[in-house]
């Protein structure tokens, strides 16, 4: 199974957001941005790169939402399984 690797938006734990409003960036082309969209059953999201046009999908699971929400605040790598291939969160580098 390959491994897509998405940087996610470093956030501070005041900030007010959800995984949704997040910027996120395909490290496997070089930084394309991602379009993080929920399918119409509203059962899974979809990641889908702009640049290189890969894309996954995952299940829309509470415990994969925080994952997701602690790579944003604290830094710490998540890793699910998509539909298709691994996805592992990173912290995007702070510019």
């Amino acid at each position: 199974m390959t491994e897509m690797i998405i940087e996610v938006e470093r956030k501070d734990k005041k900030d007010e957001f959800d995984i949704k409003s997040l910027k996120y960036f395909h490290q496997n082309c070089g930084g394309g941005a991602v379009e993080f969209t929920e399918r119409s059953n509203h059962h899974y999201y979809v990641l889908f790169c702009r640049r290189c046009e890969s894309y996954d999908a995952f299940l829309k699971e509470n415990d994969i939402q925080v994952g997701i929400i602690n790579t944003a605040i604290n830094g710490a790598e998540y890793t699910i399984n998509g539909n298709s291939e691994k996805i592992r969160f990173v912290p995007r580098p702070v510019e």
